[in-house]
């Protein structure tokens, strides 16, 4: 009898999982069918994978044993606002995109609907390039593959609040190892980096100290500091 109760309690539970998963598909569906169609200049800067294990129902599973590896094909792109747009393509697009390619992008909500390769002169427009600055300022420099950004210690670009909360927007979604030192206007510097994928390492220069806080606080912090300095 109790065998009997725990199989119909799994039952139940299946069945709630798959209406959930259903209404969640069908509401992605929708949203996907009312998002409007964009247009937009873009480069490519850059294409990844990511793999999980999954069972027969295709949920994630970490039975290695008898799931199999399910990998997901991605393209990014930078358009002139800098802003960075990702999506989810076949294998067979994927090997099509090829950093640097720059063109015109077609899309509706999470799907691309067409990519036209034009030579644009949009590559080489990068974060804090803007000449006219406003309010608070500060220095930075560091490396972003991701976001094609590669600034030298010598070399630090101005940057001006609105700067900053457009790279951080986009730097948290960056997959590589980036980092990047800021310096405020009496001096003092301060690095930060990525502590596994959700965290930062913000070390203080001036000491070495080193503090770590969720990467959801890095804009927070980062104009508390200039901003009191």
């Amino acid at each position: 009898m109790e065998f009997v109760i725990i199989a119909i309690v799994f039952i139940f539970v299946g069945i709630i999982a798959g209406v959930i998963g259903f209404l969640v598909m069908r509401k992605n569906q929708v949203n996907q069918k009312n998002s409007p169609i964009e247009q937009t200049a873009v480069v490519v800067i850059g294409n990844y994978t990511e793999s999980r294990i999954v069972g027969e129902n295709f949920q994630q599973t970490v039975d290695t044993v008898r799931g199999f590896t399910d990998k997901s094909y991605y393209v990014r792109f930078r358009t002139k606002t800098r802003k960075v747009l990702s999506f989810k393509v076949k294998p067979k697009a994927w090997y099509k995109y090829h950093e640097g390619d720059q063109g015109i992008l077609t899309y509706q909500g999470y799907k691309i609907l067409s990519f036209e390769p034009k030579q644009l002169g949009i590559k080489d427009i990068h974060y804090f390039d803007c000449v006219k600055k406003e309010g608070i300022t500060g220095w930075i420099y560091g490396e972003a593959q991701g976001l094609d950004l590669s600034i030298s210690s010598s070399d630090a670009k101005l940057f001006d609040m609105r700067d900053l909360e457009l790279f951080i927007k986009d730097i948290k979604n960056d997959e590589s190892d980036w980092f990047f030192t800021i310096k405020n206007n009496k001096g003092d510097e301060r690095q930060y980096e990525k502590e596994g994928k959700t965290k930062i390492r913000e070390t203080k220069l001036i000491n070495n100290e080193i503090i770590i806080y969720p990467m959801t606080e890095l804009l927070k912090n980062i104009k508390t500091w200039i901003e009191v300095a």
